[in-house]
C-alpha cells in the first residue's frame, strides 16, 4: 500500500514529464522517421516542496523515508477554486483501451476542461492522464474524454474516475540530494515521484 504523504504545505511545485515507453525509428537511408508508440507512456513527477516549519517537516520527511521502500501518493495539487462539482465519474464499460474513454456519474453539463489531470484507479493500481479534449457530460452524465498517455491497463466497469482530487502514485526515485531539516526549514525538500 503506497504510503500517503502530507496534504499541508502543498508543494510549491510539480513539473509532469512525460516518460516515453514508445521510440522514434530512423531510416538508415535518410528517409521518413517513424514514431512507435508503446504501450507504457507514463509519467515522471518532480516536486518542489516549500519551506516549512520544523514539526511539518520532520513528519514529511518520515514519510518519504518510508516510502522508500514501497511507493507514496500525493495529492495533484488543484487550481484555486477547485474544479467544480463533477460528480462521482467512473468508467462506463469494461474492456477500454487506448486514449479515449467513455465515463457515467458526472454531473449534468459537467465540463472537463482540457489540460486538466485526472488519476484512474482500478484493481489496485493508479494512473494519472491529462485531458488532450474538453470534453462536457451529457444530462445523463455520460461523456467520452480523450486523454494522453493511452491506458497501461484496462480498467473494470465502475472503476473510479479522480476528479475532484487527483492523486499521484508510484516510486521516489534516487535523485534526492538529502532531506535534512536544514534544506527542509531553508529551501523546501525536493523529491521525484515515477508512475509504476
Amino acid at each position: 500500500m503506497a504510503v500517503a504523504l502530507p496534504t499541508s504545505p502543498g508543494p510549491l511545485s510539480i513539473k509532469a514529464k512525460p516518460l516515453r515507453a514508445s521510440n522514434d525509428l530512423q531510416s538508415p537511408l535518410g528517409g521518413k522517421t517513424q514514431r512507435i508508440n508503446r504501450l507504457g507512456d507514463r509519467f515522471i513527477f518532480e516536486v518542489t516542496m516549500p519551506p516549512m516549519d520544523r514539526d511539518v517537516a520532520e513528519v514529511w520527511i518520515a514519510d518519504l523515508l518510508q516510502g522508500i521502500g514501497s511507493s507514496v501518493s500525493l495529492e495533484w495539487p488543484q487550481p484555486l477554486g477547485g474544479v467544480g462539482a463533477p460528480g462521482t465519474p467512473v468508467v462506463n464499460g469494461a474492456g477500454q483501451a487506448g486514449m479515449a474513454m467513455n465515463l457515467r456519474g458526472f454531473s449534468n453539463g459537467y465540463v472537463m476542461k482540457k489540460g486538466r489531470f485526472v488519476s484512474l484507479v482500478s484493481g489496485g493500481r493508479r494512473q494519472m492522464v491529462n485531458i488532450s479534449a474538453q470534453a462536457t457530460a451529457s444530462a445523463g452524465g455520460l461523456a467520452a474524454v480523450q486523454f494522453w498517455p493511452m491506458l497501461r491497463f484496462s480498467p473494470v466497469d465502475g472503476a473510479a474516475v479522480e476528479v475532484a482530487q487527483p492523486i499521484i502514485e508510484g516510486l521516489l526515485q534516487d535523485d534526492f540530494d538529502g532531506w535534512t531539516l536544514e534544506v527542509a526549514e531553508t529551501t523546501g525538500l525536493t523529491f521525484t515521484i515515477a508512475e509504476n
